[in-house]
């Protein structure tokens, strides 16, 4: 007797059926999951796949006590292509029958993309267009700076959850999918090509935010202000609108090395949008950490689309996404209580269909869509946008390689890298480890940050100095760098005029400078001894910062006689083994 659909029960497929598709990979059981609850028998089935495909496991019913059923998944000595091929052998079954009042349904295996960048026609761009069309990205740029975050997260999710199927499922779309929601149908063997999909859109909308960020070729506070936009898009998706897959793809454009290498604009969000920076630092990646980890999730009533890309870059781990398929596998410390978390979730989430969709249809009600930005992420536009009408249709693995060329290009470009034998590098690149630093001493990052960081910028460039008062030392390294700036002391001694955006005032004022210094001695040591009186200094302690001892510490009794660019030169090699030691270079 068939039991009433609830939209907000999880369904599973009737297990009345003897013919069952099989999975691929096999999900094991786990005791903790969350039992659904009784699935209806007249749920439609469809088990007839198109071509024969190489399957590892099988589904069948588990039924408890308590009349509850749900998936069960074990190894199966023989495919379910095999068994149907013998039964049609045999009986000529037909793949639309009727039984007990029940009707089946073949379901099709989807072997091409539902991406057709190709013939998509956008109001944006014309019938052909080359890579990253200036035009084109002035709109796109636009319409990221007019439109607010939540609205562009509402837009987000409703594009995501068309693409999955958790919106818009026809009962046609339904009969050829053989379940009810494209979140079971990712569980699945013949929901591979929709696993590709979503794996396809979760690269080309990183891809494309990323070229926003390092395509902005204005001030450093213009692309710091960009990096805010974002943050707060990321922050819409996780608490608003419980789209954890759109919240994990603006997060992986974040995280891009070619974006997070950009210190000085990271500064720049750090002193301009200090809660924007905090907000992504202390909340939101560390919950993306949590999700990949499996330590945390979205509340049920709030997610409209659950954390599925570690189960999609799990299941198709093979498959050519450049290297970031498999990156998420191989950076986390994956243990087997990891991987039997995502796969037990997995579980959970084909179950929960039904619920994804009326959280998804009520945080959409009344929400009136712009067609230009529902387009911006349309996954065929940003295809077209970032390849172009020719490239779009090119191999994965090549565009994905190409552009990663392109948005190191372009990063370069905006911020050179800082030379390797530059001390200051060694530290500076520990990413984890300042980011440790914000978390855990957020106002010691903060004093730096905003601080002295920016004072010590501006007693550099001539615009700030120390009040005579209080100065023991007057900044004195300029004018020592200026006059020996042929003296050999490895590269360091040149840095500072180099990088500085050195005009003749900025000279001219050090120059200046140094006549006032020469003059004001007396007033120095007066301000030294003043602000020492009654110091009861510590042997050992001053020990630490004479040079001698330094020098000795550093290249040894013998090495410290060394001449000097040899010295420095040695040590910046074991500085810079030190730093990829402890956090290795990205790749």
């Amino acid at each position: 007797m068939s039991q009433p659909k609830s939209h907000d029960a999880p369904t599973s497929r009737t297990p009345s059926s003897s013919r069952t598709p099989t999975v691929t990979p096999s999900l094991p059981r786990r005791s903790d999951t969350v039992q659904p609850l009784p699935s209806p028998s007249s749920t439609l089935q469809r088990q007839h796949l198109d071509r024969p495909q190489p399957h590892h496991t099988q589904v069948s019913p588990s039924s408890h006590a308590d009349g509850s059923c749900y998936t069960e998944l074990y190894p199966g000595p023989q495919s379910y292509v095999e068994r149907l091929q013998a039964e049609e052998g045999s009986a000529g079954v037909d793949p639309l029958r009727a039984e007990d009042g029940n009707v089946y349904f073949s379901p099709v295996v989807e072997t091409v993309s539902c991406f057709k960048p190709s013939r998509y026609q956008s109001p944006l761009m014309g019938k052909e267009n080359k890579p990253l069309e200036v035009g084109v990205l002035r709109r796109v740029k636009e319409l990221l700076v007019e439109v607010d975050p939540r609205t562009m997260a509402k837009h987000i999710t409703k594009a995501d959850c068309m693409v999955a199927r958790i919106l818009e499922v026809t009962p046609e779309v339904q009969r050829m999918m053989g379940v009810t929601s494209g979140m079971e149908l990712l569980t699945l063997p013949h929901g591979q090509q929709l696993r590709l999909d979503l794996l396809e859109r979760f690269q080309t909308m990183s891809i494309m935010l990323a070229v926003h960020v390092l395509g902005c070729t204005g001030t450093t506070e213009e692309r710091a202000c960009l990096l805010h936009k974002i943050i707060q898009i990321a922050a819409e998706l996780k608490s608003t609108m419980g789209n954890m897959f759109g919240f994990a793809a603006v997060m992986r454009a974040l995280e891009l090395p070619q974006v997070s290498r950009l210190q000085e604009t990271w500064m720049a969000l750090r002193q301009r949008h200090t809660e924007g920076a905090i907000l992504y630092e202390k909340t939101l990646r560390p919950f993306m950490k949590s999700l990949n980890d499996g330590r945390e999730s979205c509340p049920l009533s709030n997610t409209t689309f659950p954390h599925v890309l570690p189960l999609l870059t799990l299941m198709e781990k093979n498959a050519v996404v450049g290297e970031e398929g498999t990156e998420l596998w191989e950076t986390v410390e994956v243990g087997v209580e990891v991987v039997m978390f995502h796969l037990g979730a997995a579980r959970t989430i084909a179950q929960l269909g039904g619920i994804y969709r009326s959280n998804a249809e009520s945080k959409l009600q009344g929400f009136g869509e712009q067609a230009e930005v529902l387009e911006l992420f349309l996954t065929d536009f940003q295809m077209r946008l970032l390849w172009g009408s020719r490239g779009a249709e090119e191999k994965q693995a090549l565009r994905y390689s190409k552009f990663d060329q392109v948005l190191t290009a372009l990063s370069n470009k905006l911020e050179p890298p800082i030379r390797c034998c530059s001390s200051v590098f060694q530290v500076s690149r520990l990413q984890e480890t300042w980011m440790a630093l914000r978390q855990r001493h957020t106002e010691g990052a903060i004093l730096y940050e905003k601080t002295l960081r920016p004072f010590m910028k501006s007693l550099n460039d001539g615009r700030e100095s120390c009040p005579l008062s209080n100065t023991t030392f007057p900044h004195v390294l300029p004018l020592l760098t200026l006059m020996e700036k042929n003296a050999v002391v490895g590269e360091e001694g040149t840095e500072l005029w180099e990088t500085v955006e050195v005009g003749v005032e900025v000279v001219m004022f050090h120059l200046g400078a140094a006549r006032t210094i020469a003059q004001l001695g007396g007033i120095y040591r007066s301000n030294a001894e003043s602000k020492l009186q009654g110091f009861g200094e510590q042997a050992e302690v001053l020990e630490l910062f004479l040079t001698d001892f330094q020098m000795r510490l550093l290249w040894g009794s013998r090495g410290a006689e060394e001449k000097q660019a040899l010295r420095y030169s040695k040590f910046d090699q074991v500085l810079t083994a030190l730093s990829n030691k402890l956090e290795p270079p990205i790749r």
